[in-house]
């Protein structure tokens, strides 16, 4: 199912065989048909079940990342946080994204000082959060609205008056 390649649906439908003048519109309206749906929710499950990856087990590795916090790489020494990682376990670290050390400064023979620099990164915590909050409903892309409206008994005119209206015209 093309859709299931890049989930764009006028990409998908252009590949299947539609003008893409017309791919804009027979996406939405193949995407809303319930049998299309139904293959596509088919076609998904295959590819998870391929990948052997469990929604749960990303939804936990999303929420080690957004909820990650430096105090878990550091401690206390006085005025100053150090990096001490002897805490750290396998959840921690699936959070950091880099970790560098680099030396700069002299040799260490009095006349310059050498200095050991260590870099942690950890990984986007607000895309985390971001693809969390989708996952729990929080984020909407689209708005849905409901209710009918009957154009049917009104002449031409005051349907054009009408669109003339809501354009602000």
């Amino acid at each position: 199912m093309e859709y299931l390649v890049d989930f764009n649906g006028q990409a998908a439908a252009i590949r299947s065989g539609y003008s893409p003048a017309s791919a804009d519109n027979a996406a939405c309206r193949l995407l809303d048909d319930a049998r299309v749906k139904a293959l596509i929710a088919k076609g998904q499950a295959a590819r998870a079940a391929r990948t052997d990856v469990k929604e749960t087990e990303i939804v936990q590795q999303l929420r080690r990342i957004a909820f990650a916090n430096l105090d878990d790489f550091t401690r206390k020494d006085g005025e100053k946080y150090v990096l001490d990682m002897s805490n750290c376990n396998r959840d921690h670290m699936a959070a950091v994204q880099e970790l560098t050390e680099d030396t700069t400064g002299g040799t260490g023979d009095g006349e310059r000082k050498q200095v050991l620099r260590t870099k942690i990164k950890l990984s986007d915590r607000v895309k985390a959060l971001e693809l969390l909050s989708r996952h729990l409903g929080m984020l909407h892309d689209k708005t849905e609205h409901s209710g009918t409206i009957s154009l049917a008994s009104e002449s031409d005119e005051a349907l054009k008056e009408r669109l003339a209206k809501l354009r602000g015209e």
